[in-house]
């Protein structure tokens, strides 16, 4: 004869015939055996906030389920079906867009035996809430589990990562000066992690490393309209209305997109000249110029009005390289041809009114704006000064 059965390994029905609905009651005992399950995290990385790899890359969660109160016997034949859902919503949280909220698509659910590890598979990288759900069956009985408070977060990439990345000087004290060198909210840099994403303080949508805020989606396309001062960017179609997911989440693309901006407004500071020389009113200018020198009995000028020089973004920053980078924050207000105001103007003189002309050559030298001039309370009217003034890393 048989001993009695162990309520730990071998739980049977009860009296009636049936599993229990909450337990199983075994032959020879008093009491019932109550199942529980629970989810672990991988003792690794338990948790309870995964951060993005520098990658980046969305980090692995590994989960697995407990089930208490049965033996290896009886858990051996369960099967488990687990679910995950991500998402990030940045209600509350400082200068971000107040309607920015992100879903990762759905992730494939997996059955799975007791003593296999569950791995969400995720295809799109953003950080947010973690939901890992569980569900199994023993008996009639319906066992579930669910975790609480787990996060993916972002990682700001380190220094000796990010720095050959960066393909040139001017970049890298754009980094410093829009983020202090961050793609995520944290209280320092070089590595660290952060719940959000790095926003303006101006609550207009800038974010990460390079406070990306209009975003180019068609460089070429916005050239002649922003030339002749006929958009901004944010009612640009060559613009984006906001930064796109990778742009917030993915601190390469972030990059990427500021690479993409610069150049552009590069091209823009190029073109500058051109669209002041075939400006009417500049043309009105050379007139009334040459008007008061034949009136004094002077002979006129060909005036010339140069392009501005250039150099490069590295080491020889010139006018055409300042401007850009004048650009890069906003050229915000008018000059003297209803086009967007530069680094540099043409200079008029304030009493008369006529063009400031090297009258033994006839060529027009560009006029920094200084900052006391500049529109005040938008963008910065200090920001190249202050962009060269941060260190490199």
């Amino acid at each position: 004869m048989s001993g009695p059965i162990d309520p730990e390994t071998n739980p049977v029905a009860c009296d009636k015939g049936t599993m229990c609905r909450h337990a199983s009651r075994v032959p020879g005992t008093a009491r019932h055996v109550h199942p529980k399950i629970e989810i672990h995290t991988d003792i690794g990385n338990p948790g309870p906030e995964f951060p993005l790899t520098e990658e980046p890359a969305m980090p692995e969660v590994n989960a697995w389920a407990r089930v208490s109160g049965l033996g290896p016997d009886a858990t051996d034949s369960m099967k488990f079906t687990w679910t995950a859902t991500l998402r990030y919503n940045a209600h509350g949280v400082k200068h971000a867009l107040p309607e920015y909220t992100v879903a990762h698509p759905p992730i494939p659910p997996r059955i799975l035996r007791a003593y296999e590890v569950f791995t969400p598979q995720f295809s799109s990288l953003q950080g947010g809430d973690l939901t890992i759900t569980v569900e199994t069956k023993f008996g009639k009985t319906k066992l579930s589990a669910r975790t609480h408070k787990l996060r993916v977060v972002g990682k700001n990439p380190t220094f000796q990562v990010l720095s050959p990345e960066i393909p040139n000087n001017t970049l890298r004290r754009i980094a410093r000066h829009e983020s202090k060198v961050r793609q995520f909210l944290s209280h320092t840099n070089d590595g660290t992690t952060g719940r959000h994403p790095l926003w303006s303080e101006d609550n207009l949508g800038g974010v990460g490393l390079f406070q990306i805020t209009y975003p180019l989606t068609d460089p070429q396309a916005s050239i002649t309209p922003c030339i002749k001062g006929k958009c901004l960017p944010q009612h640009c179609p060559a613009h984006a209305k906001h930064p796109t997911q990778a742009q917030i989440w993915n601190w390469k693309e972030n990059l990427a997109a500021a690479k993409i901006l610069l150049d552009h407004k590069l091209a823009l500071a190029k073109n500058y000249p051109e669209s002041v020389r075939t400006s009417h009113h500049f043309k009105k200018l050379v007139e009334q110029f040459n008007h008061h020198r034949t009136h004094h009995k002077k002979p006129p000028l060909t005036i010339t009005l140069p392009d501005f020089e250039s150099g490069n973004f590295d080491n020889n920053l010139q006018e055409a390289e300042l401007d850009a980078i004048r650009g890069y924050n906003g050229w915000a207000g008018s000059d003297h041809f209803g086009l967007p105001k530069h680094e540099y103007e043409v200079p008029i003189d304030k009493q008369t009114n006529l063009l400031i002309v090297d009258e033994s050559t006839g060529i027009i030298k560009w006029r920094p704006i200084p900052a006391s001039e500049r529109l005040q309370g938008v963008g910065d009217p200090n920001y190249v000064a202050n962009v060269l003034a941060e260190k490199l890393f």
